[in-house]
């Protein structure tokens, strides 16, 4: 897998701050060896809302986490582009739309595959041929 084009949603940094699964969060630091992942904007956000409110960090803390993601992955903005195709992910697939809009921001950015929930790869070969595995 190029390391150039791993995509990597909210679910894995999570686990990157979590104390409740240290397998999980041993699996997530690997995929950050020798390697710089790429994540949108919308996992910035999601990582900070879920670190404020589920962990009870305070700000100074959030925002050295967003600084130490900043450093360590590349950091994809969301366009016009992304969200249109997330809704066409949307309706022809039935993901819930920030989830589509993953997945369009990882096919917008060349990424092959999209890490996601549970380590579920989703290969997306084009806007309208997407292949998720493991997935009922």
């Amino acid at each position: 897998m190029n390391a150039e084009r791993v995509f990597i949603d909210t679910n894995i940094i999570i686990y990157l701050y979590s104390k409740d699964e240290p397998h999980k969060k041993k699996k997530a630091e690997s995929l950050f060896l020798g390697s710089k992942p790429l994540i949108s904007i919308q996992v910035l956000n999601e990582t900070a809302n879920v670190c404020l409110r589920k962990f009870h960090f305070d700000s100074t803390t959030v925002r050295n986490i967003l600084d130490e993601l900043e450093r360590y992955c590349k950091i994809a903005p969301i366009t016009i582009f992304s969200v249109r195709l997330a809704l066409q992910i949307q309706e022809k697939y039935r993901f819930s739309y920030f989830d589509s809009l993953i997945a369009a921001s990882a096919y917008e950015h060349g990424c092959s595959v999209n890490l996601e929930k549970g380590y579920k790869p989703i290969q997306i070969y084009s806007p309208r041929e997407v292949t998720v595995y493991g997935a009922d």
